[in-house]
Order: structure tokens, then sequence, then C-alpha cells
């Protein structure tokens, strides 16, 4: 179904959920390898390390979005969160202390979870209301394509060629979603 939309805004909000979601779930799937390799995690201090990233996304999807959504759109606060996460990326991939690690966490949790609902919001507000359930049956289903594929590809990547390959790479990789993002139009409500 992603290659057959006809209506390129829809077209677009899903390609940019899968490209996004593909980096966002290598980067979920490979994280408790980088922070055992660099700092020596246990599994408690991994677990502890989903808890904060929780955090910053129940933070941002429950208050943020809801109070900028209106102000700045749907479209500026997804490209806003590509942005923040291919920062976060890259501060990953040069990271040396923990702090800079866990700003790179919050980055990363407040980008997609600026992306994931703002992106949602774009694809119903693109479609015609008798036909929403279908674009958003397949807007969800790029997302899930993309995180059975994103470990996959992430984990060849990451074992390959290093930690900081593979989250340098991840940050490069976001220019993808990003400048497709760009042609988005913001829809009037």
């Amino acid at each position: 179904g992603l290659f057959r939309i006809r209506q390129p805004d829809i077209r677009r909000s899903c390609w940019v959920n899968f490209l996004f979601s593909l980096s966002f779930a290598g980067m979920e799937f490979t994280l408790t390898f980088l922070a055992v390799e660099r700092f020596n995690y246990t599994t408690m201090d991994n677990g502890l390390m989903f808890v904060f990233i929780g955090f910053w996304l129940i933070i941002t999807q429950g208050g943020i979005v809801r109070r900028l959504a209106p102000k700045l759109g749907e479209k500026k606060l997804s490209l806003g969160g590509v942005i923040s996460a291919a920062i976060a990326f890259g501060l990953i991939a040069a990271i040396a202390t923990q702090s800079v690690f866990f700003v790179a966490l919050a980055l990363l949790s407040i980008g997609a979870g600026l992306v994931f609902p703002s992106l949602s919001a774009l694809t119903s507000l693109y479609a015609d209301p008798s036909e929403q359930g279908r674009f958003l049956g397949i807007y969800r289903s790029a997302g899930a394509l993309a995180r059975a594929l994103g470990p996959l590809l992430a984990a060849m990547v990451y074992f390959h060629f290093g930690a900081n390959t593979s989250y340098a790479s991840g940050a490069l990789f976001l220019i993808l979603p990003l400048l497709i993002g760009l042609k988005l139009r913001q829809p009037k409500k």
C-alpha cells in the first residue's frame, strides 16, 4: 500500500514515519550493547536508562506536543523531532561521558516524542474522512515494518563497524526523512 498511495502528502508522511522508525528501532535495539560496552551497564542500569527515555517520551507526548501543535503545527514539530534525534545520534556516536549520553538520550526521546504523534496527526489531517482508517493503517504498517527491519540492519552495522559508525550513520540517515518531511504541507484544520 505504501507504494500505491496517490496523495503525495500522505505518501510522504508514511515514508517519513518508515525511515524515522527504522533508525529509532535500530537505536533501541543496539543501545543496551552500547551502554554495556562504554559504561559497563548492568541489567538494572539498562532498565533505568529506558525508564529515563520513557519519562521524556511521556513529557513530550503528553505535554509539549499538546501545547505546541496548535501554535506551531504538526509539520514543524515533526521536523524539529527529526533534527533533535539526528543531533542525539551524533552525540551518542561521539560520547565519552555519561552526562553527555543522558543529554543525547533526552534529545532522542524528545525527538521521537515530537515525530510520532505529529506525523500520525498529519496523516489523519491529509486524508479524506472516509479514507482515514485505510491511510492510518498503511502509516502504522510502515512503522511496524520499520520496527522489524531496524534492529536487523542496525545490529549488522553495529557489530560489523562498531558503535561510533553505527550511530554516526544513523545521524546521517535521518537526513532522508528530514528532506522528505520538508516537502510536507501543514494542513488547515
